[in-house]
């Protein structure tokens, strides 16, 4: 399945897609005005604490260490709990190598194995573990401005979405880029959709549901995620991207959390596209 090009462009398989428009994350589609500022309608809905004000904002250009605005709760001992700490990884050097070829991957980026004594859900120095399947779902590096707005704002590092996760991401942008050359804001998502974490054996990963059966806009998932929780590598250097909100600047999360709001907060708004417009990954499926 391939939501981008290998030079990283976004483009579409669906039966009504306008490749035109998804010819990569422009500033038009990525929620930036004229003056490369965050459009008012895509501000962060998990900041407005007086306590998170305190915490999170920053000032001028100085990127928030915290690395997202999402409210997350401590993270004590937490990570001994993440499934992700308990895998065998079956990835190769071979399997990254062919990674960088076949996606550009710039040399600026760093690709490795995890480190015998390492804690994947918790590295330092900027590095964070993504699994291989991301790519196939639309993931690139450096990770696109698109796809950090939104884990930003959701306040989880990339890999702990789950691919239907990723699925969903992706086929929004698709849609609202076909529908209005523009991508989703979070208020269009956070009312579309609610964040759930996996089940007791399975911490640490996460994936979205939808609010309401009446308004899907991704549909026809696999019947299963298998083998992706297996084939996670490391990541460093300048594959992310700082994200600026209304109250700042911030970094992609690279550690494993859980965000302290997983339902967002419910407003009611506009949704900028036709009320029958969808996205089926098995249009995509077909074309893998």
């Amino acid at each position: 399945m391939e939501l981008r090009s290998k030079d990283g462009s976004l483009c579409s398989y669906s039966q009504n897609a306008n490749k035109e428009l998804l010819d990569g994350l422009s500033d038009i589609a990525s929620g930036i005005d004229d003056n490369g500022k965050v459009r008012e309608d895509n501000v962060e809905l998990n900041c407005n604490t007086a306590e998170n004000e305190s915490k999170n904002t920053s000032c001028g250009n100085e990127v928030n260490k915290e690395s997202s605005c999402a409210q997350f709760e401590d993270e004590g001992d937490e990570h001994e709990e993440y499934g992700v700490n308990r895998l065998n990884f079956d990835t190769t050097e071979t399997e990254i190598e062919e990674l960088r070829k076949e996606y550009l991957i710039p040399d600026d980026i760093t690709l490795r194995l995890l480190g015998e004594d390492e804690v994947a859900s918790k590295l330092s120095n900027g590095e964070t573990t993504i699994y291989l399947e991301m790519f196939d779902l639309g993931f690139r590096l450096p990770i696109q401005p698109y796809f950090a707005r939104m884990l930003v704002r959701v306040g989880l590092s990339p890999g702990q979405l789950d691919p239907n996760g990723w699925r969903v991401l992706g086929g929004m942008y698709v849609v609202w880029a076909e529908q209005n050359k523009t991508e989703p804001c979070f208020k269009e998502f956070t009312h579309l959709y609610f964040c759930n974490e996996y089940g007791i054996n399975h911490k640490g990963w996460y994936y979205f549901m939808s609010k309401t059966k009446s308004r899907r806009i991704v549909l026809d998932f696999p019947g299963s995620c298998r083998g992706w929780k297996n084939k996670y590598f490391v990541v460093g250097g300048n594959w992310g991207r700082d994200v600026e909100l209304t109250k700042g600047w911030f970094k992609v999360p690279t550690h494993f959390s859980r965000p302290g709001n997983t339902s967002f907060v419910q407003v009611e708004v506009e949704i900028r596209i036709q009320s029958n417009a969808c996205f089926y990954c098995s249009d995509l499926e077909e074309e893998s």
